[in-house]
């Protein structure tokens, strides 16, 4: 059996990184493609974002089946073999954190969610992962956030580690980190 395949997409708000994502799904040839989003409307900003994305996948050639699992998306409900995306890491990780109420043990939110990342990739043929680049702010950082920060970052070093592509979106720019190019 063929492994599946792992690529990761980051960058920061507004980068283009969900597009190169929905992008490099549906270059797959797939017709049916699953949409994991972990968005939940916050506020306005929010609502809006996620509008936009529901737009977009609309208006696009190709079918998206959607799935909303704000934390556990290992419980989506998609075929084996399909082709996944997961929109986004950073939203995920902070509807985990949440639920431990902001404060708990790093090390075990992400062993849980890198088993959840594992249950992910073993039914799917191809797992896209989009995340947020919040390592380019200032420095001094509330403890919360900084214990947050640990947390993505942990994360991103892991999944980055175990990717056959990783992307780091700039200004609507993939730069390729790891792997054959676009």
């Amino acid at each position: 059996m063929e492994k599946p395949m792992l690529t990761v997409v980051i960058g920061g708000v507004r980068s283009g990184k969900s597009r190169t994502a929905e992008k490099a799904a549906a270059e797959t040839g797939e017709h049916r493609l699953h949409y994991i989003a972990a968005g939940v409307v916050t506020d306005e900003e929010m609502q809006h974002r996620i509008h936009h994305h529901q737009k977009s996948r609309e208006s696009s050639m190709h079918t998206w089946v959607l799935h909303e699992h704000p934390v556990r998306p290992s419980e989506a409900s998609f075929p084996d073999g399909s082709v996944v995306l997961l929109d986004c890491l950073t939203t995920w990780a902070t509807n985990e954190w949440m639920q431990m109420g902001g404060d708990g043990n790093i090390e075990d939110l992400v062993t849980g969610m890198m088993d959840e990342m594992d249950q992910l990739s073993k039914r799917a043929d191809q797992l896209i992962i989009v995340s947020n680049d919040l390592f380019s702010d200032a420095a001094d950082h509330p403890p919360a956030i900084e214990e947050y920060l640990q947390l993505l970052g942990a994360l991103h070093v892991k999944l980055v580690s175990m990717a056959e592509y990783a992307y780091h979106m700039q200004s609507g720019h993939a730069q390729l980190k790891k792997g054959p190019s676009l």
